[in-house]
Order: C-alpha cells, then sequence, then structure tokens
C-alpha cells in the first residue's frame, strides 16, 4: 500500500531481510580486510639476538590483537542475527511504517501504523457501539446484522384501529388487507456506513485518525438506529369506498310524468333528498394518518344534505297555467270536427325541460284513419276541399300561447294572407310533410298543453301549463302593420265546362301586408313593464281571380280574352253574358268581406321565420247554360257557393 504523509515513502520489502544478512557478512570481511588482523612480526627487522624478555613483549601484543578481531567479528554477527531476528518479527515493518496517534476509547494515545488503522476500519463488519432495534450489532457482518434485527421484531408490529365518524355514527374500517412494508435494509444499509471510508481515504492520514477515534468512542456513545414499519396503502381507498357508498343517497327531483287534462294538474313522482358523501376526501385523511405512522385514531367523513331542485311541493304551488288563446271558429261540422280532433292530439303533451315539440308529429297525418275529414283549405292561393281543412286554426292558437309562455319558437309558416281568426302576423299554417310548426320548452321545468274545442260557443282554445312567469308578469301580443299592398285588376281563367260569358269568382283580391309582431308585459298590477318585438310577417298581394265559362250552346268553345274577360266565338262575335252582374258582384263582395273579417279574440307573436304557403288542386262550379232560366240558376248557384266557400275560408287556416 503505497503512504504518503510526513515519514518515509519507502515500504519495506521482503528481500530486505537477506540483505540485511548479506550485510552484516561484507561488514566482517572489510572489518578484516582493513588491517584488523593480527600482524606477524618480520624476523629481519631484528639484527640482533632476540631477548626472552622480548619475545615476551612480543608474543603479548599478538594476543591482544586476536582477541579485538574476535570480538569484532562478534558483534557483527550478533548485529545481523538481531537485525534478522527483528525483520521476522516485523519489529523493522513498524518502525519503518508512517504511523498516526489515536485515542482508544478508555482514553489513551498511541501510535498506530496508518495500515493497520485502516485495515480496522474497512473490515466488512459493524463497528463496536452500532445498535439497531436495541440488537448491538458491533463486529457482525451484514447478514449476521439482518438475522438478529429480524429475530428482535415483534409477531405483529403494527396493530391499526382507525375509525370513520360519519354525522356522528361510528363506522369501524377494516383494514388488515392492507400489507406492511420496513425499512429495514435501508436502516440496515445506514448504519453499516456509518463512518465508513472510502477508498479516497486510503492515503489521508488525517480523515483515517479522525475516523480511528471516532469510532472509538462508539464503545463509550453508541449510536442508534430504529427501523419501521409503513403501510402500503393501495387498494385503501376501495376499502373505505366500500364501507361509506352504502350511505350515499343520490337526490331525486320530483318527475313529472303526465298531465291530467281533467284536473289540470301534473303527475309527478315524488322527490328525494341527497346525502352526500366526500369518499375521496375521507380516503385521503386515512392514508394521511397511516403515512405519519399513526395508527389508531377517528377520521371525521365530510357529508352533506343535498336538497332536490324540484319537489313536489314546488309543482303545487308554482305550477299552473302559464299562458293561454282562443279564437271563434266557424259554422262548418268537418271543420269544427278537424279542429276538435287535432285538439284532442295536442291536449295532455308533456315536453321536459329542453325538448322539442313538432305539430305534424304530434297531430299526425291528416287522413281519414287517423280521424279527419275534407274541408276548405288554401292551395295554391285559392280555396280548395281537402283533409283536414281549419287544423291551421288550432296550430295558430298554439303558435299564440306558445308566444305568450315565453317559449321559443323554432319553427313557424304564415298563410298565404293573413287569417280572419286573427291579427296580421299572429297566424302560423301547417301542411303535414312540408310546413311544420316547432318550439323548444326552454324553461328550467316541464310544460303541458291542453287543446279543446268548445262546441258551446264554437270556439278553439290552447292553453299552456308549467312554471308560472316570474312575479306574477303576464304577456299579452300585438301586431302591428308596418305596410300594406293593393292589388290591381282582375285575373280570368277559362272554363270550357261553363257557359260562354258566364263568371265564377274563384279569389278575392286580398292586399298585401307586413306586419311587426311584440310581446307586451305586464307586471302583477296591469301594469307594462316591457315591449319585445318578436318577429316580422308578409304577405304577398293577390289579385281577383274569375273564371269565365267558354261553352257555347251549341257545343263550340269560345275564345277567352285574359285581359278583358270577354268571350268570342270564332268568327269574332262576342258573346254576351247571361249572368248578372250583380250576381257577380254580389259574389265576390261577400268572398271579400269574409276574407277581410277577423276575430280579435286572441293575439300572438314569434321569433320565427316566415315561409310560402302549401298549394292543392281547386274545385270548379258547375256548368250553367246559355238559356235565361238555366244562366240565372248558374249565376244563382256560383254566387252561393262563392259566399258559403268564403265563409268557410274566414276561419280557415
Amino acid at each position: 500500500m503505497k503512504k504518503t504523509g510526513a515519514g518515509s515513502n519507502k515500504q519495506p520489502q521482503k528481500s530486505a531481510r537477506t540483505t540485511g544478512v548479506r550485510n552484516a557478512q561484507v561488514a566482517s570481511n572489510s572489518f578484516m580486510a582493513e588491517g584488523n588482523m593480527p600482524q606477524r612480526t618480520s624476523a629481519k627487522k631484528s639484527k640482533g639476538k632476540t631477548t626472552a624478555k622480548s619475545k615476551a613483549k612480543t608474543k603479548k601484543k599478538g594476543n591482544g590483537g586476536k582477541v579485538a578481531g574476535t570480538i569484532a567479528i562478534l558483534l557483527v554477527a550478533g548485529a545481523a542475527v538481531a537485525g534478522g531476528y527483528l525483520y521476522y518479527n516485523g519489529t523493522i515493518d513498524y518502525w519503518l511504517a508512517d504511523k498516526v496517534d489515536v485515542v482508544l476509547a478508555d482514553g489513551t494515545t498511541e501510535k498506530k501504523t496508518v495500515e493497520s488503522a485502516y485495515e480496522e476500519l474497512t473490515a466488512e463488519t459493524y463497528y463496536d457501539g452500532i445498535v439497531i432495534d436495541g440488537v448491538n450489532v458491533g463486529g457482525m457482518t451484514r447478514e449476521e446484522a439482518k438475522e438478529a434485527v429480524s429475530a428482535a421484531q415483534p409477531g405483529k408490529p403494527i396493530d391499526i384501529n382507525i375509525d370513520l365518524d360519519l354525522d356522528g355514527k361510528v363506522l369501524d374500517l377494516n383494514l388488515d388487507s392492507l400489507t406492511l412494508e420496513t425499512n429495514a435494509d435501508e436502516v440496515l444499509e445506514d448504519a453499516y456506513q456509518y463512518l465508513r471510508l472510502t477508498d479516497a481515504d486510503a492515503n489521508n492520514y488525517e480523515a483515517i485518525a479522525a475516523t480511528y477515534n471516532a469510532v472509538q468512542q462508539l464503545k463509550n456513545n453508541p449510536v442508534e438506529y430504529n427501523t419501521a414499519y409503513t403501510v402500503n396503502t393501495d387498494g385503501l381507498t376501495t376499502l373505505v369506498n366500500d364501507l361509506l357508498s352504502p350511505y350515499v343517497v343520490e337526490v331525486a327531483d320530483a318527475k313529472v310524468t303526465g298531465f291530467n287534462t281533467e284536473t289540470l294538474k301534473f303527475e309527478y313522482t315524488e322527490s328525494r333528498k341527497g346525502y352526500e358523501i366526500n369518499i375521496d376526501k375521507a380516503a385521503e385523511d386515512v392514508k394521511a394518518m397511516l403515512d405519519s405512522a399513526t395508527y389508531e385514531g377517528v377520521v371525521s367523513v365530510e357529508a352533506s344534505v343535498t336538497e332536490p331542485t324540484l319537489t313536489g311541493e314546488y309543482i303545487e304551488n308554482n305550477f299552473g297555467k302559464r299562458s293561454g288563446a282562443y279564437s271563434t271558429t266557424s259554422a262548418n261540422t268537418n271543420r269544427n270536427k278537424n279542429i276538435s280532433r287535432a285538439c284532442e292530439l295536442m291536449s295532455g303533451t308533456v315536453l321536459q325541460s329542453g325538448e322539442y315539440f313538432s305539430y305534424n308529429n304530434t297531430v299526425g297525418q291528416r287522413t281519414a284513419a287517423n280521424g279527419f275529414y275534407e274541408a276548405t283549405v288554401i292551395m295554391g292561393g285559392q280555396y280548395e276541399q281537402g283533409m283536414g281543412g281549419g287544423i291551421c286554426q288550432t296550430s295558430s292558437m298554439l303558435y299564440n300561447a306558445v308566444l305568450k309562455a315565453d317559449l321559443k319558437v323554432t319553427e313557424r309558416h304564415t298563410h298565404t294572407w293573413p287569417s280572419s281568426y286573427v291579427d296580421v302576423g299572429l297566424d302560423a299554417t301547417v301542411d303535414y310533410g312540408n310546413l311544420d310548426f316547432c318550439f323548444m320548452n326552454n324553461t328550467d321545468y316541464p310544460i303541458a298543453i291542453v287543446a279543446y274545442w268548445n262546441s258551446s260557443d264554437s270556439t278553439c282554445h290552447v292553453d299552456i301549463y308549467g312554471e308560472k312567469l316570474p312575479d306574477g308578469q303576464t304577456i299579452k301580443l300585438k301586431s302591428k302593420v308596418t305596410s300594406k299592398t293593393e292589388p290591381s285588376g282582375t285575373e280570368y281563367v277559362a272554363n270550357s265546362s261553363m257557359p260562354a260569358g258566364s263568371t265564377n269568382t274563384l279569389r278575392s283580391a286580398h292586399t298585401g301586408y307586413t306586419a311587426t309582431t311584440y310581446q307586451i308585459w305586464y307586471d302583477a298590477n296591469g301594469n307594462q313593464v316591457d315591449e319585445v318585438e318578436i318577429t316580422t310577417s308578409r304577405y304577398s298581394a293577390y289579385k281577383r281571380k274569375v273564371e269565365v265559362g267558354t261553352k257555347y250552346s251549341d257545343g263550340t268553345i269560345g275564345k277567352l280574352d285574359a285581359a278583358t274577360g270577354k268571350v268570342t266565338r270564332g268568327d269574332g262575335t262576342e258573346e254576351t253574358s247571361e249572368t248578372s252582374a250583380s250576381d257577380t258582384t254580389a259574389s265576390e263582395t261577400t268572398t271579400a268581406a269574409a276574407e277581410t273579417t277577423t276575430t280579435a279574440a286572441t293575439t300572438a307573436a314569434t321569433t320565427t321565420t316566415t315561409a310560402a304557403p302549401t298549394t292543392t288542386t281547386t274545385t270548379t262550379a258547375a256548368p250553367t247554360t246559355t238559356t235565361t232560366t238555366e244562366a240565372t240558376t248558374a249565376a244563382t248557384t256560383a254566387a252561393t257557393t262563392a259566399a258559403t266557400e268564403a265563409t268557410e275560408a274566414a276561419a280557415e287556416g
């Protein structure tokens, strides 16, 4: 091991032992080579005789040299033997090794080689004075320490007893299924690494000395470590949820299931208060206790009562008639039957909040199988007979009621010309498969439609029930004509089945209109508080339309001048009509009067667009002859027919 520091950088080698002996021998030989051996005296130097005294003196000197040489040899040999002994016993290594001063546990100080101190500190055992869970693991290997610490653990290290408090009701939370985890391996490793030197400290004498001293002091002041058990909270939320969820009650609003058209009351299921529990929060609170090693206690659970937004009590106190509209119908039996049937099919319809109503989808196709009859309808700009004639009066009354209930109209169409039973701009025509009237329940609660035809006074009624308008408010409708277009001229059409020159009015002249509809809001005391523009309706102007007979008594067909209404024979002679002008005029006047008569019984407004009217086939009057009697009869018949159709049209949609 290479060392650095204040001492020698040289490290003893085993070969030094042999070298030491060899050097000792060399030293001995050198000692003798340098003349230290006894010397003989030369005889040539004594020219005289040798006396006994001189011989004795010479002999004495020679013996002294021999003794000195022997002593020198013995000293060198002894030194060599002693050096070898010390080398083989490590004494020389100790003398030559770098050393540090250390303080032992008893307070004494001694010098210790750096190498031996480092080896002690890096031994693969715990230092004496390391205590884990009360077990002194000093001198133990990692495995030995782990076994000793595990053996000291209790059979049931954690006893969990946590309850949940739900509004004063204490619930036992069983957490036995949660697994326990220990940090023993982590603690054992931390304890093993305590004061442990690294390879980088091998040549750091100061660090070695300081660490050695600290390790010695562990014997007097042990360092204690404690393992801990933690709860694996995977699955905790499920356990808490399983315990608390049975106490959760979903809030339930009163649900409108129908409407009784006899009692005019909504039918509904009762509401139910809800009981909400913050299960996630409860699970988080329990986990926080376990994470903080708190295994016993009570967790308060957050819970609250949720009130329903709609209750039966609210329905009884705040629901009722929201709006209504009515108008007088004609005396036409089939038409009134159709109105009554359409009302029957609409009445009792309930729309939940956000739902849409379609007149065509609700009433259905106008067929005999669906309970409808033929009556006068407007088709192609003139009156015709068609299935379901008159039902537009019900769609118009529904339109008025919808606007007065402040509901959202999504589709609405005007008639070809204004209807007689509502003011201009307040009608809504329908034609199955083509034109529809639709609206949405844009209120927060259900609404119901009540519709009926009252035979006692020939009136058509449509009412809407639901949550009443706030603060006793009501809505009325106003329609304001903003422009009029008067028709000019007459449209003549030939009828080859009618006597030449006879006439029949198919359509009276109709003024064109543009009208704007408004909602007028009133408070509970009848004071106007607001005026809201809803929509603008447009009706085209229609000129009078008259059919003229072109059939002569001899069977020939004359030619009609469309500009003047005159009929001429092939030779150019003009045929004068045998029908009196007064009859024709009376017929047209009756029609016109019927078409312009309005009923102020109901008003309405709309937020939808207008559309063109529907078309149907036309009917024609029976032909007449050229005789005075037949012509008079034909004129009378035509006038009567026109007057009847006009009367029906006055109440037709």
